[in-house]
């Protein structure tokens, strides 16, 4: 038994066991010792540790203060509250449905890429109008559905159409395309037609998309009969197949693009469909429909 306590007491030697006031003296000592560093590091505000008693005396080295977190653990806390404070990530899909923010500032040089076709962003938005990106069709997959000069539809929306220019014509109703695919190069001509100004443009893309945001670009879009709004009014020309469409162009996968209050802001179009009845053709529009 004396070589046990006297090798827990091990700053008395064998010879020497410590009397009880010794050892009353020297616990007080080393609580003096502790608390004391432990103030101090408290008062810096850089103690973290929780008060261990079992840790309190060391005899055989002196007081030890508690361990503090270590390099690992702070940097799983510090990446765990970052994580807490940063923006939400969204995934691609996500990013794609997005809807455009604020306005553009419509500059000369902005204007000059519009025309040449040169804007390579996902959309454009100018005084709340919104067009978005397109790319052209392959001329592989065009097919002539009219005599028009643009009267070509992507193979899908030109099947589609057929079967639906049969269905009007059992009922008296007319459908034609006046105007179907038009390439980047050609929707120049058309977005360019009241002037190259900047004041032109701001008003320009209120009826007409920039080169390379047409959904003319894509050959799923067709302009019926008419580019004159007049002519599908109430005693208009085309009074009648306008209402055919509005009734009936879903079920063959066509939807009216620019209705009143769309949310792109375009100016109405009765003529303008686009088609929907493929998931590729839903893919390409995807932004547009959300």
């Amino acid at each position: 038994m004396f070589n046990t306590i006297s090798s827990i007491y091990s700053p008395y030697s064998y010879s020497c066991l410590p009397s009880p006031e010794m050892f009353m003296q020297y616990q007080m000592n080393m609580f003096t010792a502790y608390f004391a560093q432990v103030m101090s590091q408290v008062s810096l505000g850089i103690s973290n540790n929780v008060f261990n008693y079992g840790n309190m005396f060391n005899f055989g080295g002196g007081a030890t203060l508690p361990t503090s977190t270590s390099a690992t653990e702070a940097e799983s806390s510090s990446e765990t509250e970052s994580d807490t404070n940063a923006e939400p990530k969204t995934n691609a899909s996500a990013q794609t449905s997005t809807k455009p923010g604020k306005n553009q500032t419509v500059t000369p040089a902005l204007v000059q890429q519009l025309i040449n076709g040169t804007y390579s962003a996902p959309y454009v938005k100018i005084n709340g109008v919104t067009h978005y990106k397109y790319s052209d069709c392959k001329a592989s997959d065009l097919v002539t559905v009219s005599g028009a000069a643009n009267g070509k539809l992507h193979k899908d929306a030109a099947a589609a159409f057929k079967k639906m220019q049969q269905a009007a014509a059992k009922e008296g109703v007319h459908l034609t395309v006046v105007s179907g695919f038009r390439s980047t190069a050609y929707q120049k001509r058309p977005f360019t037609k009241k002037g190259t100004s900047v004041a032109a443009i701001i008003e320009r893309v209120k009826l007409s998309a920039p080169p390379g945001f047409s959904e003319h670009h894509t050959g799923y879009a067709a302009d019926f009969n008419s580019t004159d709004s007049r002519d599908f009014q109430k005693g208009g020309k085309y009074y009648k197949e306008f209402q055919w469409l509005q009734k009936h162009a879903k079920e063959y996968g066509f939807e009216q693009s620019f209705k009143a209050g769309n949310a792109q802001c375009v100016a109405t179009e009765e003529w303008h469909y686009r088609f929907v009845g493929t998931e590729e053709a839903r893919n390409i529009f995807a932004a547009a429909r959300a």
